[in-house]
C-alpha cells in the first residue's frame, strides 16, 4: 500500500480501487450528494478476525459484519473462514500474492465497456508487475480472480449484493496461502459522479479493486504499514478511498510501491547489495543510530524506534562481547527499552557474522536469522533468505534501492 505505504497507517500499505462505503462518505463531502449511512452492531471481543482488523488500524465504524464476511473500509471483503496474517508493509497487507500466474475470469455477461475496462485495468497492472502476471482465462473453474457485476453473483453466501448505487465496487483480500483475493464485484449503476460513468472511471476503479486483490490497502487510511521509501501522502494514488469519481491511473508513488512489493526478485539483490555474508568479523565499536529503515518485504514495523545502539567489543578471548544491541521506542511498544541481546544468539567475531533473534523480543516479524554487516557508518542486518533488511543509520532518508 502507498508507502503503498513509513508511518503506521496502510497503511505498507499498505502493495495490493472502486469507491467504497468509506468512499461513499467521502463522496458525500466531495460531491454534495446526501448518502445515508448505516450504524452496524459490532462483534464480540473474542472474534479473532475482527480483532485482527482492529489491530491493523481499522476503526470499528469501518467494519461491517455481513454474517460470513466482514466488509471493511467500504470495498474490502474478508472471509471469516479464511486466515489473514498481520500486515507487514503499507499500505500493504502481510498476505502477499506468491502465485506467479494469476488467472482472471471476466464475466461474459457484462457489457463491452466493462469487459474492455477490466482488460485495460489488467494491462496497467501487468505493465508494472514483475514477480507475478495477471492472465485472462475463459474457464471460470480455473480462475483465481473473478470480475463481474454485483447482479451476476450467484453465490448465496454473500448476501450484501447488489451494491448500493453509491458504491463503485467491492473486492476480496488475499489470504495466507499466497493466493489473491478471489472476487471483484462492480456496480454498473454507480451514479454519484454527476453524470454517466466514463470509461476512464471504469478502468481506474477496476484497477483500484485489483489492488485490494493483491493486498494493497487504501493509501489514505491508517490500516497496514507504509512501504519504506514511498510517499507519506499521495493525493494522486489510484488506491485512495473516497475518490471514485476522480481516480485516474497509477501515481509515481503507486508504481514505486508495486516495484518494491511485486518487482523483480530482490532476494539475491539484498544479499549482494549489502555484501553478506561478510568475510571478516564486525569491527569493535560503539555505534548509535537515530533511524532504522526496513527494506524489502515481510520485515518488522520499526517505525516507533527512535534510538538504537550496537556496543560490540569482542575478540577470540571474548566472543560474547556484545554488551548492547538496544532499541528504544517512542510509545513503549513492546517496551520502551529492549536489549536484543536478551533475545538472541550471535557470532560477530569471525567470518560470516550473524545473529538469530527469537520471537520473545516482542517486535512483530523481527524474529529470524540475519547476516550482519557494516555499510559505511551504518549497520545492516539482512534476513538470510533475502526477503528484507534492517538498515540502521542517522539519516531519515532510506537507502536507495
Amino acid at each position: 500500500m502507498t508507502k503503498f505505504f513509513n508511518r503506521f497507517s496502510f497503511y505498507l500499505a499498505t502493495i495490493l480501487l472502486a469507491s467504497c462505503a468509506s468512499e461513499e462518505a467521502d463522496n458525500q463531502i466531495d460531491l454534495g450528494t446526501e448518502i445515508q449511512t448505516q450504524k452496524f452492531s459490532l462483534p464480540s471481543g473474542n472474534d479473532v478476525l475482527y480483532n485482527t482488523l482492529i489491530g491493523w488500524g481499522y476503526k470499528p465504524d469501518q467494519i461491517e459484519d455481513l454474517g460470513e464476511f466482514y466488509l471493511v473500509a467500504g470495498d474490502i471483503i474478508f472471509d471469516k473462514s479464511k486466515i489473514y496474517s498481520d500486515p507487514t508493509l503499507s499500505r500493504i497487507d502481510g498476505n502477499i500474492v506468491t502465485k506467479e500466474i494469476v488467472n482472471v475470469w471476466i464475466h461474459p455477461g457484462m457489457n463491452s465497456s466493462w469487459i474492455s475496462a477490466s482488460n485495460d485495468a489488467l494491462k496497467r497492472w501487468n505493465n508494472e508487475l514483475e514477480k507475478i502476471s495477471l492472465q485472462t482465462v475463459s474457464n471460470r473453474q480455473i480462475a483465481d480472480i473473478e470480475i463481474l457485476y454485483d447482479s451476476l453473483e450467484t453465490d448465496p453466501t454473500f448476501d450484501r449484493l447488489p451494491l448500493p448505487d453509491s458504491a463503485f465496487g467491492y473486492a476480496r483480500f488475499p489470504t495466507v496461502d499466497g493466493s489473491p483475493g478471489i472476487k471483484i464485484w462492480v456496480n454498473p449503476r454507480f451514479d454519484v459522479c454527476n453524470g454517466p460513468i466514463r470509461q476512464s472511471q471504469r478502468i481506474a476503479n477496476v484497477q483500484h479493486e485489483l489492488g485490494h486483490n493483491l493486498g494493497f490497502h487504501h493509501t489514505n487510511d491508517f490500516s497496514g504499514f507504509q512501504v519504506e521509501g514511498t510517499p507519506e501522502f499521495d493525493g494522486e494514488s489510484v488506491m485512495r478511498s473516497g475518490n471514485a469519481c476522480f481516480l485516474d491511473d497509477f501515481s509515481s508513488g503507486d508504481i514505486l510501491g508495486i516495484k518494491i512489493i511485486y518487482g523483480a526478485d530482490t532476494a539475491g539483490n539484498l544479499l549482494t547489495k549489502y555484501d553478506v555474508p561478510r568475510s571478516t568479523g564486525i569491527p569493535n565499536g560503539f555505534r548509535k543510530y537515530s533511524n532504522v529503515h526496513v527494506i524489502g518485504i515481510n520485515g518488522p514495523n520499526l517505525n516507533n524506534v527512535f534510538n538504537s545502539v550496537l556496543n560490540w567489543w569482542g575478540n577470540s578471548n571474548n566472543p560474547n562481547g556484545l554488551h548492547q544491541f538496544t532499541l528504544e521506542t517512542n510509545n513503549g511498544t513492546p517496551r520502551s527499552y529492549t536489549n536484543i541481546v536478551d533475545f538472541a544468539s550471535y557470532q560477530l567475531h569471525q567470518a560470516n557474522p550473524e545473529i538469530t533473534i527469537n520471537a520473545s523480543s516482542g517486535f512483530s516479524n523481527l524474529s529470524g536469522n540475519y547476516w550482519i554487516n557494516i555499510d559505511g557508518d551504518n549497520l545492516v542486518l539482512v534476513e538470510k533468505s533475502g526477503t528484507h533488511a534492517l538498515y540502521f543509520s542517522n539519516s531519515s532518508e532510506a537507502p536507495s534501492n
